[in-house]
């Protein structure tokens, strides 16, 4: 098993510090940035514990520092974000491979609270990845990741987030360092 303070290195040294860029066939121009205050909140970890430690930049605080581990988590709370922990590390993958949709919640069955504009979906093997993102309010283009949740075969409907969304074709993707002194 995966140590917090694992998950949160691969996220500084692999997702941070970068936008994700894509150029869709229609203009519009996708800038994917993941902020570290959302680490705690992409593993799911607001599900299971009503602890505002574990939130935030408290939260990856408290992971860097080791002042919070899995062990802090119960069993039945890690169970529920499991496969998001498992399959962590397959968000850089997927952002390099993924198909990218405009995302309509009210197309969602069952029903979802994800109120993202964007998803980004990937079958990796067995995997079905989803990465959802919402637009931030100051930035034009400018998105950050809200959720993700990875599925596999045993789990009902895996394409469920995927599926009557509206495809829209990339043509080109790149990754660009940000600045330390820009943060």
């Amino acid at each position: 098993m995966r140590t917090l303070k694992e998950l949160q290195d691969f996220y500084s040294s692999t997702l941070c510090h970068r936008f994700f860029e894509y150029q869709l066939a229609n203009r519009e121009l996708v800038k994917v940035h993941f902020f570290r205050e959302s680490f705690c909140h992409l593993l799911g970890i607001q599900h299971i514990t009503k602890d505002r430690r574990y939130l935030g930049n408290k939260g990856y605080e408290r992971i860097h520092t080791e002042k919070i581990t899995l062990k802090g988590i119960n069993k039945k709370g890690y169970d529920y974000i499991r496969d998001r922990i498992l399959y962590f590390d397959h968000i850089d993958t997927l952002l390099k491979n993924g198909a990218l949709y405009y995302f309509y919640p009210e197309r969602v069955s069952p029903p979802t609270k994800i109120y993202a504009r964007v998803l980004i979906y990937d079958e990796d093997s067995s995997l079905y990845l989803n990465l959802f993102l919402s637009k931030e309010r100051t930035h034009k283009n400018l998105y950050t990741p809200i959720s993700y949740i990875p599925f596999s075969e045993k789990d009902d409907h895996p394409r469920r987030y995927q599926e009557h969304q509206e495809y829209k074709n990339i043509l080109s993707r790149r990754i660009l360092l940000i600045p330390q002194d820009i943060l």
